[in-house]
């Protein structure tokens, strides 16, 4: 069975490091790399290959969401990403999504929600 390759962008590192072993456990997906930021994302995908999904933090140093979000959609339109973040503003939801996420998560959500998306 083929396994989605999932690249994590977030610079939390508990956070990430726990985020890779639940997305490892599922059947169908594995973490391909992990990215402290925008531009560590940026740096990243000019030597390894596009990962099938991207979920993005939104509040990182150096290159927050936002402005990846808007680097990507210039420079890769057909990259899936999710955001996943604690921020719910609508305003910055609203950013990512015309920016080009495919979707946004809370941090707090189920497992379960996770996989699905």
């Amino acid at each position: 069975m083929k396994k989605y390759d999932i690249a994590i962008v977030d610079d939390h590192l508990l956070f990430a490091k726990s985020l890779t072993s639940l997305i490892d456990s599922f059947d169908k997906y594995q973490v391909s790399f992990h990215a402290v930021n925008g531009q560590s994302l940026i740096n990243t995908i000019q030597h390894k290959p596009m990962p099938d999904v991207i979920l993005m933090d939104i509040n990182m140093p150096v290159l927050n969401g936002v402005e990846t979000m808007k680097w990507l959609y210039k420079n890769h339109p057909e990259q899936k990403v999710i955001a996943l973040s604690m921020d719910d503003s609508e305003e910055i939801i609203i950013k990512m999504l015309c920016n080009g996420a495919k979707g946004y998560l809370l941090k707090d959500i189920h497992p379960d929600t996770l996989e699905k998306a």
